[in-house]
């Protein structure tokens, strides 16, 4: 399929709550170098300026498409699937940034690969300020969908939401993004089924930022959901071509176990951070669920020795005792991953 030579895109930012940082995404977008593009702003019932930083711009290029009511992530995101879109698209998070030429880079892409189904770039990692943590991981200019998945599932590839286009009818025939709760590798799903399509392109220049937010790994999560998100991803990769290669499924089964765990540990290191216990009960009557479910289903081990010992730890007395030890490992974590992103990168 040839494209025009001048494509046009929909840029679609959903968002709640997008102060403080909606306004640098909506200025990156107006200062593109190429500027055939109209945005569209899925907004769900904010609570903060974020309307207000809207209007400001009085541009009309802008479409406001408001939620009926409040909305899970989930739920509006799946409406992208009822707007009306533009040839190409391009989701981004209200927090992320482009560089002025992502969309003239995007254009020479489809030019040059007009057969391919998902263009990309390079881009930054930056924090809560600004601030550029580390590159991504390097990305070969092609690549297949099993290519990118196993990248993924190896830890060689980094991939998020923000920075990909597609053509319009090729993320509706894919059904856009599957309603994972608290859409937890639901990016990956959908890049997958885009890439089968045909296969991914990747531009070596640095495009976007994405804004990595270390304080949203910082509180305690639904174990429960957390399970029931990456259950439906196994259950996705079990029904693919990808799972035909052992290889494949037994590098998505170290990924996934991994992924589940350290959330886990997570989540009790920052329970002992709380000097309020009334949770505990309510935890017994999740992990108890979980581990139910989670041994009918025999897909991935839930509850290692690691969240044994924690649990020790969350039933330490005297409790300043017990939050010193949950700062330390914090604190042990975050050099490691500091560590990862700066000195091995």
């Amino acid at each position: 399929m040839i494209s025009s030579n001048n494509p046009e895109f929909s840029i679609v930012i959903p968002v709640r709550n997008g102060d403080p940082y909606l306004r640098e995404a909506l200025d990156s977008i107006f200062k593109q170098s190429y500027q055939r593009f109209k945005i569209l702003i899925l907004e769900n019932c904010s609570q903060d300026d974020t309307l207000s930083i809207i209007y400001s711009y009085q541009d009309p290029r802008i479409t406001i498409v408001p939620a009926p009511t409040d909305l899970s992530i989930e739920e509006n995101w799946a409406r992208i699937l009822d707007l009306e879109l533009l040839e190409y698209m391009t989701v981004m998070g209200h927090d992320d940034v482009l560089y002025p030429d992502f969309l003239k880079e995007m254009v020479r892409l489809i030019t040059a690969a007009p057969d391919a189904s998902l263009y990309q770039s390079h881009f930054h990692l930056i924090d809560e300020n600004g601030k550029i943590i580390r590159d991504c991981k390097p990305m070969p200019y092609r690549d297949t969908a099993e290519g990118f998945l196993k990248s993924r599932q190896t830890l060689q590839r980094d991939s998020y939401g923000t920075g990909y286009v597609m053509r319009s009818a090729d993320y509706k025939q894919i059904g856009g993004l599957p309603a994972f709760p608290k859409l937890i590798c639901a990016d990956d799903v959908a890049w997958y089924k885009l890439a089968c399509l045909s296969h991914i392109v990747c531009s070596s220049e640095y495009l976007f930022r994405y804004r990595y937010h270390h304080s949203s790994t910082s509180y305690t999560v639904d174990l429960y959901m957390l399970y029931s998100a990456y259950k439906q991803y196994w259950e996705f990769l079990s029904q693919s071509d990808y799972f035909i290669s052992t290889a494949n499924a037994d590098a998505a089964y170290r990924y996934i176990t991994a992924e589940f765990n350290s959330k886990y540990h997570r989540d009790l290191v920052y329970r002992a951070l709380d000097p309020d216990d009334n949770w505990k009960s309510q935890y017994a009557v999740t992990k108890k669920h979980l581990l139910l479910e989670a041994k009918q289903d025999a897909l991935f081990p839930v509850y290692d020795t690691t969240s044994a010992l924690l649990e020790v730890l969350l039933n330490l007395r005297p409790i300043l005792l017990r939050r010193a030890i949950a700062k330390a490992l914090i604190m042990v974590a975050d050099v490691s991953r500091w560590i990862k992103t700066k000195v091995l990168r």
